[in-house]
């Protein structure tokens, strides 16, 4: 999933330095991985802005565990749970931790 999740109840990590000014990445330097990203930074550098990014915050969407924003963009999206949103998107807050990835197969016959 390339979803970023960038609040959960556990305290955040300490604040990221100021965003750049520039608006848009250099093309040549992909965005940062939003996969395995847990707290209110991940999506900076992501989405426009700082968190929340123009969107709502901390579970003020009645109803919705999933909050997302647009990369590069001005969008929000809040759906019930990862993987329901649009899949290039930045996940800033979520309601509950994301589940631990599963273990890897095992090698033995």
């Amino acid at each position: 999933s390339d979803w970023c999740t960038y609040w959960t109840a556990l305290p955040p990590p300490p604040p990221p330095p100021p965003p750049s000014l520039s608006p848009t990445p250099n093309p040549s330097t992909p965005l940062p991985s939003t996969s395995d990203c847990t707290g209110k930074a991940c999506c900076d550098g992501v989405c426009t802005g700082v968190y929340p990014y123009g969107c709502a915050n901390d579970g003020i969407v009645q109803g919705k565990n999933v909050y997302q924003c647009q990369p590069n963009g001005a969008g929000c999206s809040y759906v019930d749970e990862i993987g329901l949103g649009p899949s290039d998107w930045c996940t800033y807050w979520t309601a509950l931790p994301p589940p631990p990835p599963p273990p890897p197969p095992s090698l033995s016959p």
